[in-house]
Parts: C-alpha cells; structure tokens; sequence
C-alpha cells in the first residue's frame, strides 16, 4: 500500500497566489492512511483556533485514499476537511471519482487551501505546475457545466475537475463540491470553497502510481 503514497502534500495560499510543498514522513502515513483521516488531520495541523469558517484562515483540505490511483475495486477515492460554516466544526466527506487519482498522478497526497482570492479564479494543477486562471466566465454555471468548460477550454477530456456552483459561489452554508457527478456532501466545504472564490480546482497527471 505504501508504494502509492508519494509523502507530499501541496499547499496554495490564493491571497497572494504562493505555493508550496510539505513533506510526510512514512510514520505520519501509517498513522492517518489517506482519506478522511489525512484531510482531518491537514485541517487541524493548519487551521488556527478561533478561525473564521468563510475567512481566509480557514483551510480546505484534500487528501487521497490509500488506494487512489491504483488497481483496487472502489479504491479511487479522496476525503475533504475544513472548518463547517454550518456547525462550526470540522467539516468532513469522502467522494469516489477519478479526481483523487489524477491528483495522485500529478505527485501529490493532499492539497492544502488557504487564504481568499480577491477575484474568482480556478487552480489548475498539471502534474508540479500550479498556475491560477480567470474564472468568471463560468461564474453562475453549474458543476457539470463548469467541468465540461474547463475541459474544453484546457484541451484534456481527461482533466479532471472539482467545481462548486451558484450554490457554493453564494456561500449557502451546506453547499457541495462535484466531481464527475459525486459530491463532496455535508456541512457546507462548497461554501468554503465560494469564500475563497475558488470556482475549480482541475487537475493532471502524468505519473504512473
């Protein structure tokens, strides 16, 4: 199982649009083993008490399941945590689709979300490159909309895209992230993604597993 891990989590402040990468060790894998458990623990090592859950303190976190990526049965899956703006709580859901593979294949265990954009924006990871693109002309679409958008507009059907829509964007507090057509449900993480306006993260990989 441990072979699939790639022991980096990549971090993306979208205040001042600065990224950076924070290594894990083996031990810290065994302990939290992808999923939920590593996108809980990413969102109490990296949201301060008292955090704001709309604010820009408050993290998005994203984290593959052991098994994302690989040749096992239902194994391709990834939790998010943050702080719920609807209980004030951690805020936690597991989601299958391809999405958590791609970001594997792109090199990367988890991704950690921090600060709130001035504009809206999608984060477009392919493979180690981050780049931020203008987003406002897909502001108002829906999910699957927005996913076919991006996919056009990058040229990839195989990029795969994680998109809140007007729900999230007007930070109703239950609000979801969709990927493929499978949600990111409960205790309102779309909200937290509409307050960072972030409208997308899509992502591509090139690395085998």
């Amino acid at each position: 199982m441990m072979h699939a891990f790639t022991g980096k989590v990549l971090h993306v402040n979208v205040t001042n649009r600065k990224t950076w990468v924070e290594e894990k060790s083996p031990e810290f894998i065994k302990k939290y083993l992808g999923g939920i458990g590593y996108a809980t623990r990413l969102a109490y090592d990296n949201i301060p008490k008292g955090a704001d859950p709309l604010g820009p303190q408050n993290a998005l976190c994203f984290a593959c399941s052991a098994f994302a990526g690989t040749t096992v049965p239902v194994g391709t899956k990834h939790g998010v945590a943050s702080k719920s703006p609807l209980t004030g709580f951690i805020a936690d859901s597991l989601s299958g689709s391809h999405f958590s593979e791609m970001v594997r294949r792109a090199g990367w265990d988890g991704l950690v979300i921090t600060g709130q954009s001035p504009e809206w924006l999608v984060i477009w990871i392919d493979d180690d490159d981050v780049r931020f693109l203008d987003a406002r002309h897909l502001l108002g679409k829906g999910t699957t909309e927005t996913q076919e958008a991006l996919r056009e507009q990058l040229g990839d059907e195989n990029v795969r895209v994680s998109a809140i829509g007007p729900a999230g964007e007007n930070l109703v507090r239950y609000a979801l992230i969709d990927n493929d057509g499978r949600q990111v449900g409960r205790a309102g993480n779309g909200a937290v993604m509409g307050s960072k306006r972030i409208k997308a993260i899509a992502v591509r990989g090139s690395q085998p597993v």
